[in-house]
Formats: C-alpha cells, sequence, structure tokens
C-alpha cells in the first residue's frame, strides 16, 4: 500500500523525469549530444535501476574472465560517494595508500579482488579512458554503471535486472527505481538476470516482448566465501546454526543478504541496514557492539563492500564474519568474448 501511495504522489514528477531522459537519449540517437569512440572494445555494465542488481559482482566477474583470456583490462568508475574530486588510479599492485573516502568502496574492492586490473576513478569517463589507454595501454575497457552515460562509445552493452525483481509495475524515479523508460532496454547488447538462475518465464517474457532482439542470460549468486574480518580465515557458515546474529550491512538491495544469512538457520537473526555505501564511523561501529552485548549475539556478520568501509576505521572487530558472494556468468561468458575482438600478443 506504501509503495502504492508513493507511485501516485510521484506520478507527475516520474513523466517529467522519464521525459528529460527519453529528450537526452533522443539527443544522442540523432547525434546531436556526442559520443567518443577509443581504438579499443569499451563494455558498459549497468542497470536500468537504481542500484541494488549485483553490479559490483558483475564487474568483478566480467574483469576476471577478461584478464584471464589475456586482455589488460582498465575499470573506469565514478566512484561514488567518495570525497575525493579528483581522478584517482588503482591498480592490484599499489593499493597500500586508498581508501574509501578517496576512491570509493566499489572501485577498491574491484582492485583487490582482479588482480592486474586498473582502476581508474573519474566522473569524466571519456577522461578516464585516455589514461587507461595512453598510461596504462589496456586493450579493453569495462565501465562500470554506465548504460546511460553514453558520452563513451561502447562496443557492448550489458543491462543487469535482479532476478527476484518484477518488471511489470517498474516505476521511472522518484515514483519507482526505474532510472529510465523500460524501452530504453532496447538499446542493450544483452540483459542479464542476475541472482537468481530461476528466473520466472513471465519476466523473461515481459523483457522479450519490449526487446526481443536482446539476448537473455542468467547469472546466478554464489557464495564465494565465509571468513573473520580479523584474519581473513576461513569458516564454515554452518557455525551460524542455532545462533543469534546481528545482520548489517550499507548495500543497495539489504534484503537479499538478509535473506542469505537465514539460509545457514541461526536460531535469531538481528537485521540492521545503513543507506547504500555507507561510511562507518568509530561512534557506529560502537553502537554495534552496543547492540551486540544487549542482545545477546554470538557472532556479527557483514558483506565485503562493508567490510572496505569498516577496515579503515575499525581493522580489528572479534567475532566479525564477512560474506563474500559473487555472480556466475559461466552461462553469459562466450556472448561477451565472441562480441569483442582478442586482444594483441605482444
Amino acid at each position: 500500500m506504501q509503495r502504492l501511495i508513493q507511485k501516485i504522489a510521484f506520478y507527475p514528477f516520474s513523466l517529467i523525469y522519464a521525459g528529460v531522459m527519453s529528450l537526452r537519449n533522443w539527443m544522442f540517437d540523432r547525434k546531436i549530444l556526442r559520443t567518443t569512440t577509443f581504438p579499443i572494445p569499451v563494455i558498459s555494465v549497468g542497470n536500468i535501476t537504481a542500484g541494488g542488481t549485483g553490479k559490483t559482482p558483475f564487474v568483478i566477474a566480467l574483469t576476471q574472465l577478461l584478464i584471464q583470456n589475456g586482455y589488460k583490462v582498465g575499470v573506469l568508475s565514478r566512484g561514488y560517494g567518495r570525497k575525493s574530486k579528483t581522478q584517482e588510479i588503482i591498480t592490484s599492485e599499489d593499493q597500500s595508500s586508498m581508501t574509501p573516502d578517496k576512491t570509493g568502496d566499489e572501485p577498491l574492492l574491484i582492485a583487490r579482488k582482479c588482480p592486474g586490473v586498473v582502476v581508474i576513478i573519474d566522473a569524466d569517463r571519456v577522461n578516464a579512458a585516455e589514461t587507461a589507454i595512453r598510461q596504462f595501454s589496456c586493450s579493453v575497457l569495462v565501465a562500470d554503471d554506465a548504460f546511460q552515460h553514453r558520452y563513451l562509445r561502447r562496443n557492448l552493452d550489458i543491462v543487469l535486472w535482479d532476478g527476484f525483481d518484477i518488471p511489470q509495475h517498474s516505476t521511472v524515479i522518484p515514483g519507482g527505481r526505474l532510472r529510465e523508460k523500460m524501452s530504453g532496454i532496447q538499446r542493450a547488447s544483452m540483459l542479464v538476470f542476475t541472482k537468481d538462475q530461476n528466473v520466472p518465464q513471465s519476466t523473461r517474457d515481459f523483457f522479450r516482448k519490449i526487446a526481443p532482439n536482446v539476448p537473455q542470460f542468467a547469472a546466478p549468486l554464489t557464495i564465494r566465501k565465509f571468513y573473520r574480518f580479523d584474519d581473513h580465515t576461513e569458516v564454515d557458515p554452518l557455525v551460524l546454526k542455532d545462533k543469534t546474529v546481528l545482520a548489517f550491512c550499507g548495500i543497495g538491495n539489504p534484503e537479499r543478504f538478509f535473506q542469505t544469512i537465514e539460509n545457514f538457520h541461526p536460531k535469531l537473526t538481528i537485521r540492521k541496514s545503513f543507506g547504500d555505501h555507507f561510511r562507518y564511523n568509530p561512534r557506529m561501529v560502537a553502537a554495534l557492539f552496543d547492540q551486540f552485548n544487549f542482545e545477546h549475539c554470538d557472532y556479527l556478520i557483514t558483506t565485503e563492500k562493508d567490510s572496505v568501509n569498516l577496515a579503515s576505521v575499525s581493522p580489528k572487530i572479534p567475532n566479525l564474519f564477512i560474506l563474500e558472494i559473487g555472480l556466475n556468468i559461466k552461462e553469459a561468458a562466450p556472448e561477451i568474448l565472441s562480441r569483442i575482438p582478442m586482444p594483441k600478443l605482444n
């Protein structure tokens, strides 16, 4: 009921927002607004909704796939939520001076998970692309969260949709989460349903009706690792069985995280969610411990992205476990690799 009321209340503003985005796309389609072309393949990974589709795990899996196939990968990111305004560069070999305030949490996580990658953080993706090619001789670029960023011409446009979401009644911002009209999917090179292998046929048919020429793939969620925050030692997640846990996170779709924790059958899960890209501070960590003790919890649990934001505040937090998830892109991988030129051998 609350969501319906929100849709009705914001309907006029959603119409205005959708109209502005449609005009902008029309101007790009008519070449009134110009795009910049680069001499190497550019792959965009983006959403048609605002957050919560598993974009960062997909970018990590895609980057790892490209590196394994011989590409020198440059990831372009605006570094959402960072305080720095200058261009920042992270390599997998040099991360010691980088913090989430400087780079954003997701770029730092991508660099840590993808040995050999170069991550360029810049609100101007064209400028970032020039740096990746000129300074690092990258052979392919992955533009993170760039479906609506059309100033950068791309060879492959990958759009993600949360496989658990029902698209039929989606509404444009601010009445809903759509960044533009559903018809924008027609620009995509492929549509990937994330998190759920068993995507409802009604969802697949909905998108086929809108974009019949856009191939569809699934990238289900996988649990890669469950480990201690303090020393990164791996733990069997079944240790949570019949325990009381305090699960907390600052991500785009916290409900999926909490549901995953429930699969380990704790006796009680106390849920606490913050805004996406939440920046922890010592006072907040202390408040979490107060609640942990008050509720007589056995463990604290959070996401890998949250652990990036926590590390610079409290590098040692006892009884804190990190849930590392990933996306299996095996189904989409052959199509992705077939759509970009093979890297040139040195």
